[in-house]
């Protein structure tokens, strides 16, 4: 019961981490970067964080490339590859869990690939918010 609580609050924390942090004053600039390099809306920002928030699906072609920029700045993906120390220190900055709960995410996660960034990142957030509701369910 303990680690599937954990791999649930890790990917939680992942997702919290990833957006919802960035509205802080240090780090608005990533958020309108992001905006302003992908042409994205208001309402794209914050139907992005809405959806990492609540592990919805990214609804638009805009929402998936402005996540993959959030993703490139943070340093998840890079060149087109999911960066395993990259993720990982996303995951572990606002949560210190067991290692192989972390480590599982990065294995089942880091693997993605796609040509087109945008479909990649929105993969990767598949991903990471299937890894949740499984462990929610076990």
């Amino acid at each position: 019961m303990k680690s599937v609580i954990s791999l649930t609050l890790i990917g939680v924390m992942f997702a919290i981490v990833m957006v919802s942090s960035f509205p802080e004053d240090n780090q608005k600039p990533v958020i309108y970067e992001c905006k302003s390099m992908e042409k994205a809306s208001d309402e794209d920002v914050e139907n992005v964080l809405h959806e990492l928030q609540t592990q919805m699906p990214l609804q638009t072609p805009n929402e998936k490339c402005l996540l993959a920029c959030l993703y490139e700045k943070s340093g998840v993906i890079e060149n087109g590859h999911i960066q395993s120390n990259g993720l990982k220190i996303a995951i572990m900055q606002d949560v210190e869990k067991e290692a192989a709960s972390i480590d599982k995410i990065i294995q089942e996660c880091a693997s993605i690939s796609h040509p087109e960034r945008c479909e990649q990142a929105a993969q990767l957030k598949l991903c990471l918010d299937n890894i949740v509701s499984l462990s929610a369910s076990n």
